[in-house]
């Protein structure tokens, strides 16, 4: 499971394009190991995103259906309750 936390960790750690030089090994396997990590990292992301959307729905939508739920009870009530008069 993703946290707000760990989604926002991965989005600070994005690389930044730098146009420095280092020494590293270089060639066709760097390239793939730094493809296979951003590929996933970016798999992590949106994976978090999508949960998080869901989460966000499930909530609004139980929020609307106790809404609804208090309102038809106080329909319920009133229409129970006897008449005074």
């Amino acid at each position: 499971m993703i946290t707000k936390m760990e989604l926002e960790r991965l989005r600070s750690t994005r690389p930044s394009h730098n146009n420095e030089l280092h020494y590293t090994i270089g060639g066709a396997i760097e390239q793939q190991v730094h493809s296979s990590l951003e590929a996933e990292r970016i798999g992590k992301l949106n994976q978090g995103d999508r949960r998080l959307q869901e989460a966000l729905e499930e909530m609004r939508h139980e929020q609307a259906f106790k809404t609804r739920e208090g309102l038809a009870k106080a329909q319920f009530n009133q229409t129970q309750s006897p008449a005074r008069g």
